[in-house]
């Protein structure tokens, strides 16, 4: 390639960068990712993630999640469906009994830090907030700060709910949840 052939090259990734062609291309790579965090992976093959979608069965309609890579799919009303969640209790106790340790140990670990990571946040954001009601800010900035540390809060009970389903092997069972509630063991 001559001095032509570079300059062209140079000059089009160039305008490409101007005229938005490489900022759509991150917008788009960036929306596909943020649409995918909230899916959960398939816990048969880990690689896909699952997708609502509706069945009819028996002449109704259902719901169902389903996997985006393989034939896994399970009931949305899991509880509704005893034969759907005992397929999803042998599901997972097999994957527990297929970890090593040495894996059992540092997913154990993972949720334990993301909630207190997930807590930490929540009292930074409140303590802000309530320095900035001190401080006379805006009432929009307060309810942000509010909002962000909601949000914080909720993410670390979820990662705390995880450590201590791994810890007592508790899942996919009705009213798993409630009974953490009222054992209470919030902070690990």
């Amino acid at each position: 390639m001559g001095v032509v052939g570079k300059t062209v090259k140079v000059v089009g990734r160039e305008a490409s960068h101007v005229f938005g062609a490489v900022t759509v291309r991150y917008w788009y790579d960036s929306m596909r990712l943020f649409l995918l965090r909230g899916r959960r992976r398939c816990p048969a093959c880990t690689s896909g993630r699952m997708f609502r979608f509706k069945e009819v069965v028996d002449g109704g309609l259902k719901d169902y999640y389903g996997c985006s890579q393989c034939e896994h799919f399970e009931p949305l009303d899991v509880e509704g469906d005893p034969e759907g969640l005992a397929a999803l209790q042998t599901l997972a106790k097999a994957r527990l009994a297929s970890m090593s340790a040495v894996e059992f140990a540092n997913a154990e670990k993972t949720f334990r830090y993301q909630s207190r990571g997930r807590w930490l946040m929540s009292a930074g954001f409140l303590i802000a907030g309530f320095g900035f009601l001190y401080a006379d800010f805006s009432v929009w900035t307060i309810l942000n700060l509010g909002a962000m540390s909601a949000v914080f809060f909720v993410q670390g009970l979820r990662a705390s709910f995880r450590h201590w389903q791994f810890q007592t092997e508790t899942f996919y069972q009705p009213g798993a949840f409630y009974r953490w509630l009222v054992i209470g063991k919030w902070w690990v």
